[in-house]
């Protein structure tokens, strides 16, 4: 949904409060355009439901090239 993410397609800076992906609301990531073709993602992954077993927390920060 368009409305739990939030993309940055310019300089600047913005804060985002990011609730974990597991939960129903709220902003899930945070999308920022590296590039032509490439962002960086950030979620926030908690260990609750899917990711109950995770042996660590946090925000998870990959990169996409399109």
């Amino acid at each position: 949904m368009d409305s739990q993410v939030v993309c940055r397609a310019s300089a600047g800076s913005d804060t985002v409060y990011l609730t974990a992906v597991e939960y129903g609301s709220g902003t899930k990531m945070a999308v920022i355009r590296t590039g032509p073709g490439t962002a960086c993602v950030v979620e926030s992954r908690g260990a609750v439901q899917a990711d109950g077993g995770a042996c660590s927390t946090g925000a998870l920060v990959y990169k996409v090239d399109a």
